[in-house]
């Protein structure tokens, strides 16, 4: 059974990983914060990086959601289907909150790496901190 499921992630991780440079080949770059690609070309600098850095994450938190959500579901289906045997729920419950706590450990470090980014990039922080 975790044969299955670890093939089954390996596949939605190679699916994900073919999958992004899909979206955005061919699409012109454009200037918002939602942005893959944010410059073209020598204008590129790094405020662009970093800007960057953000819409690849973003997209990770996206995708780790997703992923969050067919876990617990996986993990709901086996607790339902565990008929009484107590090896399964314990299997069921161990995978649900292992699920829960590393999801809490993405949000926590998307937020450090959020806050970090948009201090380098939003000129408003850079007021506050007195450099020009």
């Amino acid at each position: 059974m975790m044969r299955t499921l670890s093939h089954i992630a390996a596949t939605i991780c190679l699916l994900l990983l073919f999958g992004m440079p899909i979206l955005v080949l061919g699409a012109p770059p454009c200037s918002g914060p939602n942005c893959l690609i944010p410059c073209d070309g020598p204008e590129c600098g790094f405020d662009h990086l970093v800007q960057l850095g953000i819409a690849i994450i973003n997209n990770l938190i996206i995708y780790a959601t997703i992923l969050t959500v067919a876990v617990l579901a996986y993990a709901g289906f086996t607790l339902v289907t565990s008929g009484g045997d107590e090896g399964a729920l314990k299997k069921a419950k161990g995978m649900f909150w292992s699920v829960v706590k590393g999801y809490v450990w993405i949000l926590i470090a998307w937020i450090l790496v959020y806050t970090v980014m948009n201090a380098l990039v939003d000129p408003s922080y850079n007021s506050v901190l007195g450099k020009p």
